[in-house]
C-alpha cells in the first residue's frame, strides 16, 4: 500500500501549498481521512499479528511504541520550524497584548507547550479560541472566526490528524478485536451522530467536518473491517492478481476524485464521491496488501508519506520568499528530498530500535505475538 499512501501525501500538499498542479487530486481532508482507514487497516494488523494488549504493561508497550514512531521527526521539524521563524520574524510565537508569557496565561501556556511537545490533544485547539486581552482559552464551534486563531498560532497546523491518530491507539486495543457486530455498531453510531448534527443546525463546517473524533473514528473502524477481509483472503491464489486491478483502480480514483462534479450531501456533509471512494478503500485495501506488503520498494515510498506530511509546512515557510511561478515545485522538491533523507537516518533506525525492544519484552516473558 505504499505508493497509495505516497500519492496521499502528495495529495495532501498539492492540496495545500499545489499552485501550478492540476486540482483533480483528492482534497486534503479527504486524503487524512483516507490515511485513517489505511491506519486503521495497519493498527488491527500490528495488534493481530504482532502484539497481545493483555494487561497495563503490555499496553504501555504498545503505546509507546506507537509514539517512538510519531515524536522524533516532529520533533526535528519542530526545531527547524523555530529556526525558521526566528529568522524570519525574530519571534517564534505570535505575542499578544494580554498578561503571562507572551501575553498567554500561564496555565493556558503549559497546556499549549505540553501538546506541542507531545501532539496530544492538537486537535483541542480546533474547539478553542484565545482572548487577546486575558490570554486564556474559550470553546468555540468555530475557530476561524476568532482573532487570533489559537490554531494557527501553533507550530505546523496540520498535525493535528496525529492528535486524532494517537487517540485511536489508544482505544485500539479495547475495541478492534471486538466482534464484527459491536465494530459496525460503532461505525453506524459515529455516522448517526455525524447525520444529526448536520441536519440539527447550521453548523460551520471546521473542524466538524473532518477533524472530531466521534465523526471520525468510523473511518479508522473501517479500516478494520478492511483488516477483517484480509485476513479472510490472505491465502486466496487469486488475491494478487486482483490486488494489482484494485491498486490500478484506488489510484486512478485517487488522481481523478475532483474530476468531475458530484452531488454535494449536505445532511452528512461530504460529496457522493466520498461515499463510494471510501467503502472502495475498505473493500480493496486487502487485495493491495497481498500484492505489496513483501516488496521492500513499495515499503520505502510508502514510509516517505509520514515525513511528507510533517515536514511540508515547515518547508514552504522557509521558501516563502521564493518566486510564486515555481515555489510549489521548489517546495515539494525539498519536502521529498528531506523525506527520503529522514526514512534512511532517522526512521529506520528508530523502527529497528522498536523491533528490538518488543523482542526484548516478548524474551522476558511479556505478551507479543511476534517481533515488530
Amino acid at each position: 500500500m505504499g505508493l497509495l499512501r505516497f500519492l496521499l501525501a502528495l495529495s495532501v500538499i498539492i492540496y495545500h501549498f499545489g499552485r501550478g498542479f492540476p486540482n483533480w487530486f483528492i482534497f486534503g481532508g479527504q486524503a487524512v481521512q483516507a490515511f485513517f482507514i489505511i491506519s486503521g487497516f495497519y493498527i488491527s494488523l500490528i495488534l493481530n499479528e504482532k502484539y497481545s494488549v493483555t494487561d497495563l504493561r503490555s499496553y504501555f508497550m504498545f503505546f509507546s511504541n506507537r509514539m517512538a514512531r510519531l515524536l522524533p521527526f516532529f520533533w526535528f521539524m519542530l526545531i527547524f520550524e523555530y529556526i525558521v521563524r526566528a529568522c524570519y520574524n525574530g519571534q517564534f510565537i505570535q505575542i499578544l497584548p494580554g498578561a503571562g508569557l507572551f501575553g498567554i496565561d500561564v496555565w493556558a501556556m503549559v497546556v499549549f507547550l505540553i501538546s506541542h511537545l507531545t501532539l496530544i490533544g492538537q486537535d483541542l485547539f480546533l474547539f478553542l479560541g484565545i482572548d487577546a486581552t486575558t490570554g486564556k482559552f474559550f470553546f468555540t464551534g468555530d475557530f476561524m472566526s476568532t482573532k487570533p486563531i489559537l490554531h494557527h498560532m501553533g507550530y505546523n497546523p496540520p498535525v493535528w490528524t496525529l492528535s486524532l491518530e494517537i487517540l485511536f491507539y489508544a482505544v485500539a486495543p479495547f475495541l478492534l478485536r471486538r466482534s464484527v457486530r459491536i465494530v459496525a455498531g460503532v461505525m453506524l453510531l459515529s455516522l448517526g451522530l455525524r447525520y444529526i448534527f448536520f441536519t440539527s443546525g447550521n453548523w460551520p463546517t471546521e473542524p466538524w467536518a473532518n477533524r472530531f473524533f466521534p465523526f471520525e473514528i468510523i473511518y479508522f473502524l473501517g479500516g478494520n473491517l478492511s483488516y477483517r477481509i484480509f485476513a479472510l483472503c490472505k491465502n486466496w491464489k487469486h488475491s494478487k492478481n486482483v490486488g494489482l486491478a484494485s491498486l490500478c483502480l484506488l489510484l486512478l480514483a485517487t488522481v481523478f476524485f475532483n474530476f468531475f462534479k458530484i452531488e454535494f450531501l449536505q445532511s452528512l456533509y461530504m460529496t457522493v464521491t466520498e461515499i463510494y471512494y471510501y467503502p472502495a478503500m475498505m473493500l480493496l485495501l486487502p487485495f493491495i496488501f497481498c500484492l505489496s506488503h513483501n516488496s521492500p520498494m513499495d515499503r520505502f515510498i510508502g514510509d516517505l508519506s509520514y515525513p511528507m506530511y510533517i515536514a511540508h509546512v515547515p518547508v514552504f515557510m522557509a521558501i516563502q520568499g521564493v518566486n510564486v511561478q515555481f515555489s510549489s515545485h521548489l517546495g515539494l522538491a525539498l519536502t521529498l528530498g528531506m523525506a527520503v533523507l529522514a526514512v534512511i537516518w532517522m526512521l529506520r533506525p528508530i523502527d529497528r530500535w522498536r523491533a528490538q525492544r518488543l523482542q526484548k519484552t516478548v524474551a522476558l516473558g511479556e505478551p507479543a505475538r511476534a517481533s515488530a
